[in-house]
């Protein structure tokens, strides 16, 4: 929409439609969590980060520079990891590139449930990560967004 889009567009605006959906059958219902993606679980974050010695959650947001990323100053926490695609902060210590299972490994808990949300595309590669890093199929969710129609 940001490339897109001009003033005196009209846009239709739509609530939120669709649910999170698991991977595999059989989920055990585990009480840590891990995010891929941003929206819409800030509020579980928050909300984590109210419990002594948070440890439950864990936020992994991909981005594509400093300018696109939302909550950045909430951001910038033992709890929350960012992967920049196009262009990193000049404190950055990863190279710029697309989300990847090495990024995703220091956080895996076999305890946890893997919420994943964002584009089609962005789903498919995180979830095929997990997968690809034996995560068990039952502990992810997947929220995917886009045209409706």
């Amino acid at each position: 929409m940001h490339d897109e889009l001009t003033v005196g567009d009209k846009v239709e605006v739509r609530g939120p439609i669709g649910r999170l959906v698991r991977l595999g059958r059989n989920h055990a219902r585990a009480s840590p969590w891990r995010r891929f993606g941003i929206v819409p679980l800030m509020a579980m974050l928050r909300l984590a980060r109210r419990t002594p010695h948070q440890t439950l959650a864990h936020l992994v947001v991909s981005v594509r520079t400093p300018g696109d990323l939302i909550y950045a100053n909430q951001l910038e926490a033992d709890d929350a990891t960012v992967i920049y695609t196009r262009q990193a902060p000049a404190d950055a210590t990863r190279a710029v590139g697309r989300l990847t299972l090495e990024d995703l490994a220091p956080y895996l808990r076999p305890d946890a449930v893997n919420y994943i949300c964002g584009s089609s595309a962005f789903a498919d590669a995180a979830s095929e990560h997990l997968v690809n890093a034996g995560v068990d199929t039952n502990t992810i969710r997947v929220e995917r967004f886009g045209p409706t129609g």
